[in-house]
């Protein structure tokens, strides 16, 4: 989705307001925005997401950071994990998902949500993905983060006679 050269009113030093047509909302996606400054100095700016949601339809969540990022696989002695995942767009009925799997899901907010994973999900080593669902219209799932489980590893003294 690209817009070029929107009329764009000058507010401050941090702020400017850009003008949007209703045709230009009509089809959801991405929008990049981009200020550039006129030369001598001039120059572009960084890029900003935009994010346009069609009316009626619920926005796809996006995931930035989780914690803890990793555990130990203690086999039938694992005990169930909280993760907190944050990023944007979680809607109250938002599904986290461990490996495509549902797993019990609270939204704290738009931004934070916990999911808990079971004795069995984190039992094995292995690098296994979470990613956050929400319901249609629209929809749909974010980005998959990566959760390690480190294999146990048990050392038994020797002795050797």
């Amino acid at each position: 989705m690209e817009w070029v050269n929107v009329p764009t009113t000058y507010v401050n030093g941090t702020e400017l307001t850009i003008t949007v047509l209703n045709d230009q909302l009509l089809q959801a996606g991405t929008a990049v925005v981009t200020v550039q400054n006129p030369a001598p100095v001039g120059g572009a700016s960084n890029n900003a997401p935009f994010d346009v949601v069609a009316v009626g339809q619920n926005p796809t969540p996006s995931l930035t950071e989780m914690t803890p990022k990793h555990t130990i696989a203690r086999g039938p002695a694992s005990k169930q994990v909280v993760v907190t995942v944050y990023g944007v767009n979680f809607l109250e009925d938002a599904q986290a998902q461990w490996n495509g799997f549902n797993r019990p899901t609270t939204v704290v907010s738009e931004t934070e949500l916990r999911v808990t994973l079971t004795a069995a999900d984190v039992a094995e080593g292995g690098v296994y993905g979470i990613r956050v669902l929400n319901p249609e219209p629209g929809g749909g799932a974010s980005n998959t983060l990566s959760f390690a489980v480190h294999a146990y590893v048990m050392y038994l003294p020797m002795m050797i006679r």
